[in-house]
């Protein structure tokens, strides 16, 4: 009797394997949105135990679109 052992390999992705979403801002705007965005990285890191994964800057900017975008829907305002 022969078995055939099948192993799942798990590739690691690369960014190419991502779609990409952007957009055009001011120099002001981007200084201020990084600033904020790395101030949010190192602050939601801090809390984080070691075997937890890091949080990266595209985790804090999709999750803040993602509320915002719900606010302002919401107040249909901005």
């Amino acid at each position: 009797m022969c078995y055939l052992i099948l192993m799942k390999t798990n590739k690691k992705k690369s960014p190419s394997d991502y779609p990409m979403f952007s957009f055009r801002v001011s120099e002001d705007d981007k200084e201020m949105l990084n600033i904020q965005i790395e101030k949010a990285v190192k602050l939601l890191n801090k809390k984080l135990d070691e075997d937890d994964r890091a949080i990266r800057k595209n985790d804090v900017i999709v999750k803040a679109l993602n509320i915002g975008l719900k606010e302002v829907i919401k107040k249909k305002k901005l």
